[in-house]
């Protein structure tokens, strides 16, 4: 009995349970880094024959200047109206300037006084028209000017005289004959034919057959009157 009354007081003793003490560590995460192996590219061995292109991309003539200038292009301005910009105001000053510049000649010309014979005469009448002169069977233009009947102050015989107008030429150079006859040239009224046996407007002196067309019939008929009156003028001078 001894022995169970034991057991029961040990059985009837409560068991103290110690009570189990939480862990206050918290727990630590476990940080895994992941390491990829180094791998390690080999160095391609350089070919003969590269890969590069036979032509560089660079071009052969670059855009820039040869000379290194750089070329603007000048702006347009449009001055507002009524408004004289400076720079015109400096070309015109300078256009002025310039004109007025005198240079002094390197070689100086005297004036040479040129003697034509007509110094001491008179014109009577000087009319535009075109002469013509017959040659190898056909006519042929003379010249173009100024005829102009000359009385000489001194002699008092008149002249017929003419000059081209470009040249001042003699083209016609003869006293008006009282033999001399005008005719009309083809029944024109604006023309007048006569022969010459002496024209003196080349050297040595010409037999001619000269034609005479004027503008209007108005100045060819005052030349035929001024043509007689030379011809009465002349009649018994020497």
């Amino acid at each position: 009995m001894s022995g169970t009354a034991a057991d029961d007081k040990t059985k009837a003793t409560p068991e103290t349970a110690t009570p189990a003490t939480k862990e206050t560590t918290p727990a630590v995460k476990a940080t895994t880094t992941d390491t990829k192996p180094t791998t390690t590219t080999p160095t391609p061995t350089p070919s003969l024959f590269a890969a590069a292109p036979l032509f560089s991309a660079t071009p052969l003539f670059s855009a820039t200047p040869l000379f290194g200038a750089t070329v603007t292009a000048p702006t347009a301005t449009t001055p507002a109206s009524g408004t004289v910009e400076e720079g015109e105001h400096d070309d015109a000053a300078e256009a002025e300037r310039e004109s007025n510049v005198h240079f002094e000649p390197v070689v100086r010309l005297n004036e040479v006084k040129v003697v034509t014979n007509e110094e001491n005469e008179d014109c009577l009448l000087k009319i535009r028209a075109k002469l013509y002169r017959f040659d190898a069977g056909e006519w042929k233009e003379r010249g173009l000017g100024d005829v102009r009947f000359m009385k000489d102050r001194d002699t008092k015989k008149i002249r017929l005289l003419m000059r081209r107008e470009k040249t001042l030429k003699l083209c016609l150079n003869h006293y008006v004959s009282p033999a001399y006859e005008l005719e009309a040239n083809c029944g024109s009224d604006k023309s007048w034919v006569w022969t010459c046996p002496a024209d003196y407007s080349q050297e040595p002196p010409t037999k001619e057959v000269f034609a005479i067309r004027f503008g209007t019939t108005e100045n060819a008929g005052i030349f035929k009157k001024e043509f007689e009156a030379a011809k009465a003028s002349n009649q018994g001078l020497p």
